[in-house]
């Protein structure tokens, strides 16, 4: 008679080690997931906090878009309307909430697509993948972010009070280096 309990152990230390590691890699899948769920529910709560802020202290008809900025301080950007129907900028100190809001008028600004149009003819770009408000020690500016000619990331800033280039940066694709 023939003792095969060596292989039967070592093809169960095989299955448990595999089972170990599936198991492993759900947890860290259900993880991954609960983490995202989180940080977007966290988001859309900030979202809601700043839209309440803004109804309460500015008489808004309609609020059409809120996004975020991150330049020298984080805000929220609100785009709204008043109840006179003059199109309105906002911006919402994240860091201390007891700073009041920043407002602009639009039509004080230069027209987005008279900038765009401008930066257009300017810049090769291959891609651009946002356009959005945003402001820097009390000047307000529009970014564009783009993935210029040689492939990097680019963000220019055009000042909305004269529509006049204001600063940029590029940050160089290193896998090209290689």
């Amino acid at each position: 008679m023939i003792n095969h309990t060596d292989q039967s152990i070592k093809i169960n230390r095989l299955k448990i080690f595999i089972g170990l590691l599936i198991g492993i890699v759900v947890m860290l899948l259900a993880y991954c997931i609960y983490l995202y769920q989180y940080i977007n529910q966290s988001k859309a709560d900030m979202f809601e906090n700043t839209l309440a802020r803004v109804n309460n202290e500015l008489k808004l008809d309609s609020i059409k878009q809120i996004s975020r900025y991150h330049g020298t301080v984080f805000y929220h950007v609100v785009e709204a309307e008043t109840k006179d129907n003059e199109a309105i900028v906002v911006f919402v100190d994240q860091t201390d909430e007891l700073k009041d809001l920043i407002v602009y008028s639009k039509s004080d600004w230069i027209a987005d697509n008279d900038i765009i149009n401008q930066w257009k003819l300017d810049v090769n770009y291959q891609e651009i993948y946002h356009i959005q408000y945003g402001l820097r020690d009390d000047i307000p500016l529009l970014e564009i972010v783009y993935l210029d000619q040689n492939n990097r990331l680019s963000y220019d800033y055009y000042r909305l009070e004269n529509g006049e280039y204001d600063s940029g940066i590029s940050f160089a694709n290193k896998s090209n280096y290689r």
